[in-house]
């Protein structure tokens, strides 16, 4: 109860001046981001990468990454990897990389306004995000491959963005970037196109879409908003498999497992998967509550070790985030609640759509 209260005093002086919150929230990002500024090489692959850049060899080995790992687009896209090293700068690079992330985040909070006609929920989605963003071991967009997934999500986000203001202004220029956004992020990664179905989505104008009665005029308007991105998936694939079947991949990382069986495949999309979900470090290989020793007297309780050692400045984020939930949450439109509790299941699901074709790889 004294939290409410202290948290509605607050957010009653916050309404008569609505900058002190967007103050909050660049505190918020810089309490969550700056922390991975100092980070150093975390894979022998951006030693690598690090290597050939400061030899000023950018595009060495185009055609045997593209061979082995039986992606074309390796003969496009693979400077971009050695490219936040050019400077010799891991503060550069580093910087630049979660400029990248933030960029992603505030265009996140602009889908969501737009989706829903409500900066609150928008704002809200941009605290969310912070406040659960974790990273999963060493092989990750934010400490190593820097810039690369950073940027092209941004681009995929972008995307998103520039759909909606098209379905809303009906601008051509609009649906034009949206696409090539779209083409560009997938010459990056191929496991974009499954975001496919939700730019159809996206795509497609729900009063236009109900007010056909019959299926088959429904799903000729959803062809006519959404043709452009199958037409480029259809390319992209073509060219793809085009390319592996010239270039079988060799690298176990994009090479099919021989032996596949569907349970090993279903288990190997938990452990991707579960590295998505918050305190994922705490709870893997161990008890949450309890972590038990072959010793006698060396038992001791997980939680309390983790409660014990919270940092003073985490606490502090953990009250701002707290309170910015809340105030945001208290501002936004009853009516987008239940639709923002939808968005965030098709966010769940999509953490394991994603996986399984990862869980079929050797």
């Amino acid at each position: 109860y004294y939290f409410v209260s202290l948290f509605g005093n607050l957010s009653n002086t916050m309404n008569r001046n609505h900058i002190q919150f967007y103050i909050l929230l660049f505190v918020v990002g810089l309490l969550v981001l700056l922390p991975f500024i100092n980070t150093g090489v975390a894979t022998g692959d951006d030693l690598s990468f690090l290597v050939s850049a400061v030899k000023n060899k950018l595009g060495e080995g185009r055609l045997g990454y593209a061979h082995t790992a039986g992606r074309f687009y390796f003969l496009v896209t693979l400077p971009f990897y050695r490219l936040p090293y050019v400077f010799d700068n891991l503060l550069i690079a580093n910087g630049v990389n979660l400029a990248f992330v933030a960029i992603g985040v505030v265009l996140l909070g602009a889908i969501i306004k737009k989706l829903f006609c409500d900066k609150w929920m928008g704002l809200l989605a941009m605290v969310v995000f912070l406040a659960f963003l974790s990273i999963k071991g060493n092989w990750n967009p934010i400490t190593n491959l820097r810039w690369y997934f950073t940027f092209t999500f941004d681009l995929l986000l972008l995307s998103f963005y520039l759909l909606l203001s098209y379905r809303n202004s009906n601008k051509r220029v609009h649906l034009i970037i949206s696409v090539i956004s779209f083409a560009v992020a997938l010459m990056f990664y191929e496991v974009y196109l499954l975001y496919l179905p939700l730019l159809i989505i996206f795509a497609v104008k729900p009063e236009v879409y109900r007010s056909e009665k019959k299926l088959l005029k429904k799903c000729l308007w959803v062809l006519r908003f959404s043709w452009p991105f199958l037409l480029v998936a259809f390319v992209y694939l073509s060219i793809y498999f085009g390319f592996r079947v010239l270039y079988p991949a060799t690298y176990a990382g994009t090479s099919f497992a021989p032996d596949l069986k569907i349970y090993q495949s279903y288990q190997a999309m938990l452990r991707l998967a579960r590295g998505s979900y918050p305190l994922y470090f705490i709870a893997e290989n161990k008890m949450v509550f309890y972590e038990g020793s072959e010793k006698l007297f060396n038992h001791y309780s997980t939680l309390k070790e983790f409660l014990l050692s919270i940092r003073a400045l985490s606490l502090i984020k953990s009250f701002i985030v707290a309170f910015l939930f809340y105030y945001f949450l208290s501002k936004a439109k009853r009516s987008n609640i239940k639709a923002l509790l939808l968005i965030m299941f098709v966010a769940v699901l999509f953490i394991y759509f994603l996986h399984p074709p990862l869980s079929f790889l050797l």
